[in-house]
C-alpha cells in the first residue's frame, strides 16, 4: 500500500518496507516517500523498551556533529567480536577503549592480554618521559595535588629502557622514585639509570 499523510489530505507515492520508518525524501510540495533511518529532534527523548543496533560492525555516534572532531561513538567489531568506545579527536574513528569477548579491557589496544591492558602508543626507543597511568588526590591542578604515576622511559639501548613508579605533584615531571629496567632486572631508587641489581642514590 502507498504511504498516506497523517491528515489524509492526499496519498503519497512510494513503496515502504515492513518495520521501517518512512522518510519524506523531497522538500516543499514533493510527495515521495522512501525507507529511512530514524532521526529524533528535541531533548529528553525516551524509548519505552530496549534499543537495538543490529548489523555487521555498527556503532552509535554522540556529539554536536558527526564530522571532524565533534563526536564520540560506541560500537561493535563483528570480525574480532569486541565492544569499543572511541573519539574522533583526529577526525578519525579511534577505538580508544575495548572490551573483548572474554571481558578483558584494553585502553589504546584492541588486543588486551589480561584483565586490563594499557598501550601508551609510544615506541620503546623514544627517550620522552611518558605517563602510562596516574592516580592523584582531589585538589585542583593549581593546588599541586599529589600523584602516583606509572611511566615509561625509552632508549635506543634495550638495557636502558625502563618502567618508572613515581610519586610527586600532579602534572609535573620529576625524577623517578623507583625504576625497573627492561633487561637485567636492575632496580633503581633515586636514579633513572641503575647500573647494578639494586642502585640507591641520594641520602
Amino acid at each position: 500500500d502507498a504511504w498516506e499523510k497523517i491528515d489524509n489530505s492526499s496519498v503519497l507515492d512510494g513503496a515502504g518496507t515492513g518495520q521501517t520508518v518512512a522518510l519524506w525524501s523531497g522538500s516543499g510540495t514533493s510527495n515521495t516517500l522512501t525507507d529511512a533511518p530514524i532521526t529524533v529532534s528535541g531533548n529528553n527523548t525516551t524509548f519505552a523498551g530496549n534499543v537495538s543496533v543490529i548489523g555487521s560492525s555498527k556503532f552509535i555516534e554522540v556529539g554536536s556533529a558527526n564530522t571532524g572532531t565533534n563526536f564520540g561513538f560506541i560500537g561493535w567489531n563483528s570480525a574480532s567480536k569486541y565492544l569499543f568506545l572511541g573519539n574522533s579527536y583526529n577526525s578519525a574513528y579511534n577505538e580508544d577503549l575495548v572490551i573483548d569477548s572474554s571481558g578483558n579491557v584494553g585502553i589504546g589496544t584492541a588486543e588486551p592480554q589480561g584483565v586490563l591492558s594499557v598501550d601508551s602508543g609510544v615506541a620503546k626507543t623514544s627517550t620522552t618521559f611518558t605517563r602510562i597511568a596516574s592516580f592523584k588526590s582531589s585538589e585542583a591542578y593549581a593546588a599541586f595535588p599529589l600523584e602516583l604515576s606509572i611511566a615509561q622511559r625509552g632508549n635506543a639501548t634495550s638495557g636502558s629502557q625502563s618502567i618508572e613508579l613515581q610519586a610527586g605533584h600532579y602534572g609535573l615531571d620529576f625524577d623517578a622514585n623507583l625504576v625497573l629496567q627492561r633487561d637485567g632486572g636492575n632496580v633503581g631508587i633515586g636514579t633513572t639509570s641503575p647500573d647494578r641489581t639494586l642502585d640507591v642514590r641520594g641520602n
